[in-house]
């Protein structure tokens, strides 16, 4: 009965994988997604962001040298973040395209702002505590489950300026639009 219950719980979890990537790449199974409840079931306000985060820096989590490899360092990190951002902004997570994504739902008592001093306290304390060193990208805000591959999208466009605003910070995509072409020495 109880290997039955994890079966199930990992074949939901998987189900629920599938949708949030779905969604994120703007498939053209995107319309049928939005519509479906199961993926609504997972939130419940009308304002969505996207955090795309790098971490640029986990080879010695926790502060000492391991014999464990860098793919088990990583999932502790991803642990470690998922949790975190789950608990902190009731962050959906996922691996996707290399990086760990957060899709942010959120109400319209919470501002972006907000949002930002939250993810640069994560920062600072996933460095603190943890000694990992992490980019994050946030995307603008969509009103509408169909346009958080857009969101998605400018998160990734933002985080690819990690290397002129220096790892370990959060990038609003806002600062970075209309720079697209322009050369920066």
């Amino acid at each position: 009965n109880e290997k039955l219950s994890k079966i199930i719980s990992q074949a939901k979890d998987d189900k629920k994988d599938s949708y949030l990537r779905s969604l994120l790449r703007g498939d053209k199974l995107n319309s049928s997604l939005t519509k479906n409840e199961d993926i609504k079931s997972y939130f419940k306000y009308e304002n969505y962001i996207v955090a795309a985060i790098s971490v640029d820096k986990y080879e010695n989590i926790f502060f000492e040298e391991s014999d464990r490899n860098n793919n088990e360092k990583y999932y502790d990190a991803y642990f470690i973040i998922s949790n975190t951002l789950q608990e902190l902004l009731g962050a959906e997570l996922i691996r996707i395209d290399g990086i760990i994504t957060a899709i942010i739902n959120f109400g319209d008592n919470i501002s972006v702002e907000n949002i930002c001093d939250t993810l640069k306290h994560a920062t600072e304390f996933y460095k603190e505590k943890f000694n990992l060193t992490v980019t994050v990208s946030l995307g603008t805000v969509k009103s509408d489950l169909k346009a958080v591959n857009i969101s998605y999208k400018e998160a990734q466009d933002a985080l690819q300026y990690k290397f002129i605003y220096g790892t370990g910070n959060v990038i609003d995509y806002k600062l970075i639009e209309g720079l697209s072409g322009t050369v920066v020495y």
